[in-house]
């Protein structure tokens, strides 16, 4: 073969070998993209198995309220919206409510005790609900019973979706559950008590989850610990961010930030109780509300970006639209929508607030107001 011929089929040979590299890495790419499609725009606790907290969709920035419904019971489960559009919520009376989207009663499901976690919705459409009477339930969208699963505690942490469909939750009789679609046990580990704390799932399958015993603990799919570190208790839920970091807040004030490995990155510190969880802005921002009546807006790196003081005690945790708007309730105060630059755009009188605002289709805001849940768009 002369020279330049080999030369050329080595340059085509390198040529189809990049083509079928970047099909391959596309596809792989691709792929991982299509295991965490959700089914709809909200459907569990802060929006995804990471907890990110961001909707797909921008929200109203002339906020006028749609609708709004009264329900009987304090609202403290942040809603979720099932896969025909159908928001879901329950309340302290032990209740779960399915609501249309023009804000009609479908349906209600009733449990024996109050209602404290927020629903987290199937592929299929299946509606996993936790209550604190000790069972976790699996209902149709029709609101009837596929079955039921006994644990021995109050059950007040939001169960999270894995891509495989396993369900995990935790209990405060100090187990975290993983469950198949079909209600069977497929392994508990006792970690301790277990309260609000939801569990985030990373891209690899590892568990993250905030106890009461004053540990962060990260299992693995197989239910086993891979490490923990005593930050002390947590009612928070923890959040994962793009590069694997972990974000938690405890009851003591610090907001910890940990490597995927679980080295200590950094700890930023409030000056009173964080009971809400963090959530992630686009751009990598951590934002954090705390008892001090500050709202903070926290760098990757620990630096403090800017702070607001919302003159009131933040419990329920914020969500970030599209456009990278915050929007975050305080008790007894307003619904704020902050800019990413921490600037207020927009306010909207609340009440007693212990329910996360949620972002849906068409720039559509739920939120839970003591005992109402409203409908928030855009205004003319």
């Amino acid at each position: 073969m002369k020279k330049e011929n080999f030369i050329n089929f080595k340059l085509i040979f390198l040529f189809v070998i990049a083509i079928l590299g970047i099909t391959c890495c596309s596809n792989k790419e691709k792929e991982a993209r299509n295991a965490y499609v959700l089914p709809s725009p909200w459907p569990m606790f802060l929006q995804n198995p990471f907890h990110t907290g961001r909707s797909l969709y921008p929200g109203p920035s002339n906020p006028q309220i749609k609708w709004k419904y009264p329900i009987a019971g304090l609202i403290e489960a942040s809603p979720t919206i099932g896969t025909d559009g159908t928001i879901y919520v329950g309340s302290h009376n032990g209740c779960l409510y399915a609501l249309t989207k023009q804000g009609k009663l479908k349906w209600k499901f009733c449990t024996h005790n109050l209602i404290r976690a927020s629903v987290a919705i199937a592929k299929d459409g299946t509606i996993y609900l936790a209550s604190v009477d000790g069972n976790f339930f699996a209902l149709t969208p029709q609101g009837k019973v596929k079955w039921k699963f006994k644990t021995n505690g109050r059950n007040c942490s939001s169960p999270t979706i894995g891509t495989d469909g396993t369900i995990y939750f935790g209990s405060h009789d100090k187990y975290l559950y993983a469950l198949t679609p079909q209600g069977k046990l497929r392994w508990k580990i006792k970690l301790g008590t277990i309260s609000a704390s939801s569990p985030a799932i990373a891209k690899d399958g590892t568990i993250y989850i905030g106890s009461y015993d004053g540990y962060f603990y990260v299992v693995n799919s197989t239910g086993k610990i891979k490490w923990k570190y005593k930050i002390g208790p947590v009612r928070a839920s923890p959040v994962i961010g793009e590069n694997g970091s972990v974000y938690i807040g405890t009851r003591n004030g610090k907001f910890y930030a940990f490597s995927k490995k679980g080295k200590l990155k950094w700890i930023f510190k409030t000056l009173n109780d964080i009971r809400a969880s963090s959530v992630l802005g686009y751009d990598g921002t951590i934002y954090i509300g705390s008892w001090d009546n500050y709202f903070y807006a926290i760098a990757p790196d620990g630096e403090l970006k800017w702070k607001y003081n919302v003159k009131g005690p933040v419990e329920a945790s914020a969500c970030v639209d599209k456009k990278g708007v915050i929007y975050v309730p305080v008790i007894a105060k307003y619904l704020y929508a902050f800019s990413s630059k921490g600037k207020v755009l927009w306010k909207l009188r609340g009440g007693m607030i212990h329910s996360s605002p949620i972002i849906g289709e068409k720039n559509i805001i739920y939120w839970g107001r003591e005992h109402t849940i409203l409908a928030i768009g855009e205004g003319k």
